[in-house]
């Protein structure tokens, strides 16, 4: 149960952070490349990334290394997700 969550999260938060970063000059892999490299926190970019001014870095790359940061079990049970154990708290 753990597991198949873990692969719904990590890919919602892949795809959905391609879509977001994807420009007309930046194709889908790399976009998706970036997209899990946030969420993984490993900083892998293939091509240029989006600089610090850029509004994709404040907007779609930290709130995906910031949910990265909190793992997969800390998300689902933030958001109420049922997990394999029951929470140890109320």
């Amino acid at each position: 149960q753990v597991i198949r969550a873990t692969f719904i999260t990590y890919i919602i938060s892949v795809l959905l952070g391609a879509a977001l970063l994807l420009t007309p000059g930046r194709g889908m892999v790399f976009s998706m490349v970036q997209a899990a490299s946030a969420f993984g926190n490993c900083g892998l970019v293939l091509g240029a990334a989006p600089g610090p001014m850029d509004p994709r870095t404040h907007l779609v790359l930290m709130p995906l290394a910031l949910l990265g940061g909190l793992s997969i079990p800390v998300i689902l049970d933030l958001f109420g997700l049922p997990l394999a154990h029951p929470s140890a708290h109320p």
